[in-house]
């Protein structure tokens, strides 16, 4: 199976795409982390919106974060898709480490922010300098307020990231 899926990320999807799909979502619950994967590559070129993957990847993905990791393609999907009923499993596994989930997590957008502004005065340096970054690319107008007030006590470097992010955010 695992072959079969990689070669499907190679090809553009044309017969069969329904059937494949479907094939997909059977797999991928109890599929090993190798095969998950490549399902979430391939559901990023074969899934069609309203086909049901995001449900079945969701459920793979949360399965997953409880022991502390996720296959990394398979929340890219998700974030494609704009699924935000994952946000919370995708929060837990920044928490645990910014630097790897930093990029995916920023890519559900302004679904973040509400989490963020929420854990914001309890993270670790690692953490914030993280969430300074991404509010500074999806943060609306209810990020300022915290991000004035980190600013008041923030060290240099800090400083820089926070007067960058507040320019990113007034900009939009």
């Amino acid at each position: 199976a695992l072959r079969a899926v990689t070669r499907l990320v190679q090809v553009e999807p044309k017969l069969y795409r329904k059937d494949i799909t479907r094939r997909m979502g059977e797999l991928l619950p109890e599929a090993e982390e190798p095969l998950q994967m490549e399902i979430g590559k391939a559901l990023q070129k074969w899934s069609e919106p309203g086909d049901g993957m995001e449900a079945i990847a969701r459920q793979a993905v949360e399965k997953a974060a409880v022991h502390g990791d996720a296959p990394e393609s398979l929340v890219a999907f998700l974030a494609l898709r704009g699924d935000r009923e994952v946000v919370p499993a995708i929060d837990r596994l920044w928490a645990l480490d910014p630097t790897k989930w930093e990029d995916l997590y920023g890519g559900f957008g302004v679904a973040i922010e509400d989490h963020l502004l929420q854990r914001f005065k309890e993270t670790t340096i690692t953490q914030r300098m993280s969430t300074i970054r991404l509010l500074g690319k999806i943060g609306s107008s209810k990020s300022v307020p915290k991000l004035e007030a980190a600013l008041r006590e923030a060290n240099p470097e800090l400083r820089l990231l926070i007067e960058r992010s507040l320019s990113s955010i007034r900009s939009r």
